[in-house]
């Protein structure tokens, strides 16, 4: 967790086989290093695996590791500064040829499970959110960016499973792990990849000061409701000015998730030259959430149709090209956790990507057939369609009409 008065120390940067004076705890209260007890390689690996890749230190602490000699000589201070103007897809783990670990699902699971409820608990006062309740949102998105470089393709599929129906909380935690995700896979360095996070984590948090019809995205909305809709980027960032958890930078983007290029976006219209850098990645994945969950007279819409429509979209210029094939990298064209059937009839789940081949990802076969991981490159198996999910109910939109779809009448809150 990010206080003032503390400094990251990543895990790689404690020497093997040293002792420290005192215990080391993480922000649970839990013992991660204990009092004259040497750090192995493996009790390092088993807390990557709990989701800690680094830890934040108070003086006391730091100084007690620096006296025993257990860190690397790099100051640690200059590491974290380094840290932060470097990319964070040099740090991410391949696990393409791994199927899913179940101590990491466990992990992962809390790890949404305590973010999707500081998000609940934060949200139902946001008008009066405080300093520290500001910096208990703001630490969300460091956690969930060391989780997505312990394992992405597991971190996706977590987030994806029994999402609940309407859960603004849960919303808002996976737009910001999505966002993460694509701003790694950019290549953007750690300090913008956790600006990205943290944008999309907060950019909808003005939602919970709606009334409750404006708050659910199946119903339809008057003119004058949707006036009044249109005005949440503007809630979200007004009980944040001013807290120093939150940026300037963070700010502007929160305001600028629904502009467009062109001028035609809320809540201020404003255009491609006067958008952040960073605002065109959450406006893809902010698009994706809406098109795969339930909206105003339709069910979600099957995961590849919904990134079929925004390809579509995107040729018209609705979308940047390059993050655009970020987001398509991390996801697949048929996204991880959607189910397919292979044209031998298999039915699948896609559980990894293959970042060379978007049509040929990485499934576990249904049924009781031996497959549980089954990279389809190299198999003589494809793909033959997506299908739908019953739980929550999906549906396709035809191809022949694809071209046709606009994205702002299917999704009129876009």
């Amino acid at each position: 967790m990010q206080a003032t008065n503390r400094v990251r120390v990543p895990l790689d940067e404690i020497i093997s086989g040293t002792a420290c004076s005192i215990n080391i705890y993480d922000d649970e209260g839990t013992i991660v290093i204990g009092k004259d007890q040497p750090l192995t390689d493996e009790g390092r690996e088993a807390l990557k695996v709990r989701g800690i890749s680094y830890l934040e230190l108070r003086p006391e602490a730091l100084a007690a590791l620096k006296a025993s000699g257990a860190l690397h000589a790099k100051d640690p201070q200059a590491t974290a500064q380094e840290s932060s103007s470097a990319p964070c897809l040099a740090k991410r783990i391949d696990r393409s040829n791994e199927t899913y670990c179940q101590e990491r699902q466990a992990a992962f699971q809390s790890q949404l499970a305590t973010s999707v409820g500081v998000i609940s608990k934060v949200g139902k006062g946001v008008e009066r959110i405080s300093n520290a309740e500001a910096g208990s949102l703001c630490e969300i998105p460091v956690e969930l960016l060391a989780m997505l470089l312990q394992d992405a393709d597991q971190s996706i599929a977590v987030f994806n499973d029994q999402a609940p129906t309407n859960s603004l909380a849960h919303r808002c935690a996976r737009l910001s792990a999505l966002a993460i995700n694509t701003g790694v896979e950019l290549g953007l360095p750690e300090g913008e990849v956790v600006q990205l996070g943290t944008a999309g984590l907060l950019h909808d948090i003005g939602i919970f000061m709606l009334e409750e019809k404006l708050r659910d995205p199946t119903t339809t909305l008057t003119r004058q409701e949707m006036l009044e809709f249109k005005q949440h980027p503007i809630l979200s960032a007004e009980p944040l000015r001013g807290l120093a958890a939150v940026s300037q930078d963070v700010l502007d983007i929160i305001q600028q998730v629904h502009e467009r290029p062109d001028g035609t976006g809320y809540p201020r219209g404003l255009k491609a030259k006067t958008i952040h850098h960073l605002t065109p990645i959450l406006s893809i994945v902010d698009c994706y959430l809406t098109l795969i969950e339930p909206g105003p007279n339709r069910p979600s819409l099957c995961p590849h149709d919904a990134l079929a429509l925004m390809l579509v979209a995107g040729r018209s210029g609705r979308f940047d090209a390059r993050a655009m094939r970020a987001f398509l990298r991390q996801i697949t064209l048929f996204p991880i956790g959607s189910l397919v059937e292979l044209d031998n009839g298999w039915q699948a789940t896609v559980l990894r990507r293959d970042c060379d081949h978007y049509d040929l990802p990485i499934v576990s076969v249904h049924d009781d057939v031996t497959e549980d991981f089954l990279p389809l490159r190299g198999s003589g198996r494809k793909i033959a369609r997506p299908l739908t999910a019953k739980h929550p109910t999906q549906i396709r939109i035809p191809f022949r009409e694809m071209e046709s779809v606009r994205l702002e009448k299917l999704v009129p809150r876009l």
